[in-house]
Order: structure tokens, then sequence, then C-alpha cells
């Protein structure tokens, strides 16, 4: 995970609490400092590719206390309207600059996705011209 992405969402998330950042990645377990860490660990899995383990790992938690996070947050936004717009407001300050690599990600897996697809079909039809564009890629091409 970007070091710079969870930074980012651990000190946008304990701005939006009133806590410190070393607070949610710390060892206390008071309900004051456990709901914004829950919720830092539900929008760094929400929002950047990484697993539950190494969301763990930033927290010095384990992974099953990551999925633990995640479910109890789902499950208290759609009850508690202030939770719901913390986490929102959060979502939508931080850097524009993460949700747009992870546009740029979504895109090239998108694009790799649907060039798989053509190459297959392709093969059915053209097996040399499959053979023949994938030397040129190979080779630097287009």
């Amino acid at each position: 995970m970007s070091d710079r992405a969870m930074q980012a969402i651990i000190a946008r998330t304990a701005r939006e609490f009133g806590v410190s950042p070393d607070h949610l990645t710390g060892r206390k377990r008071n309900q004051e400092i456990v709901r914004p860490r829950h919720v830092a660990m539900y929008l760094a899995f929400k929002m950047t590719r990484e697993t539950a383990t190494s969301i763990g790992k930033a927290f010095n938690r384990d992974h099953t206390t990551v999925l633990h996070a995640i479910g109890k947050v789902e499950a208290l936004i759609t009850r508690d309207e202030d939770l719901d717009f913390a986490v929102a407001a959060i979502k939508r300050d931080i850097p524009s600059q993460m949700g747009a690599r992870l546009a740029l990600i979504d895109t090239v897996v998108l694009t790799t996705n649907r060039l798989r697809e053509k190459l297959c079909a392709m093969a059915w039809t053209d097996p040399e011209g499959v053979m023949t564009a994938l030397s040129s890629i190979a080779e630097g091409g287009e």
C-alpha cells in the first residue's frame, strides 16, 4: 500500500474525529480511539487495493481485526447518519491524486481485459495475426 495513501487516510480520519494519528495505529482500545481506527481501516480497504493483512500491519493489528472493522463500519453507517456523513467527508477530502491513481489502475485493468478478450476471439480466426500483434507489443511497438 502506498505509505502516502495510508498516511492521508489516517491523518484525515484522525482530524475528523479529533484524535491523534498515532492513536489510530497505537495500542489504545477505548471507544474514542476504536471507532476512528475502524473507520480508517474501512476506508483503507475501500479506497486502496490492499489486503486486510497489509492494512492490519499498517495499523499494528491482525487481518481479522480489519475484517471486523469493515463489517462494523458498514453496519453502522446504515444506522448512524453522523458516522455516514463523517465517512463521506473523509472520502471527499482524501487527496484527489489517490483517486486519480486508482482510476488509472482501473483503466489499465479494463483495457487489459478487453485486449485479452479481443486476442482470444481473434485466435480462433487469425492465429498468425495474434502472434504478429503479440510480437509487436513485445518489441515495444503498438
